[in-house]
């Protein structure tokens, strides 16, 4: 990360819409506004490649497709035991539903 420092970076977008929508927080178009400059950050925040890449890649795991007795604590051993392997970052970043959805960050590698 290049070191910025903004409060709504690592928001997911539906808190945003609940806001908007059902809290009435924020009207629809302050929310259009911050979702884009949200956006804005976020692809500025990391350093690209000449072809406006990153070395970065997130994905949603759910251990009930792995298997019905894979547990998060299961899941939670296999990236630590990969990061640990290649030395790189690799970190589960969001409990979505607990023992169904979880978002994992890392650096791409090449095998």
């Amino acid at each position: 990360m290049k070191g910025f420092h903004c409060a709504f970076a690592g928001h997911p977008l539906g808190e945003y819409s609940a806001l908007a929508s059902i809290a009435d927080v924020l009207h629809i178009s302050a929310l259009v506004d911050l979702v884009f400059h949200r956006g804005i950050t976020m692809q500025h925040a990391v350093e690209r490649g000449s072809e406006d890449r990153s070395n970065y890649a997130m994905c949603v795991v759910n251990p009930s497709r792995i298997s019905p007795t894979f547990s998060d604590a299961a899941l939670r051993e296999v990236v630590d035991s990969i990061a640990t392997i290649s030395g790189s970052l690799l970190e589960i970043v969001n409990y979505n539903i607990e023992v169904s959805i979880l978002t994992s960050l890392g650096i791409l590698l090449e095998f």
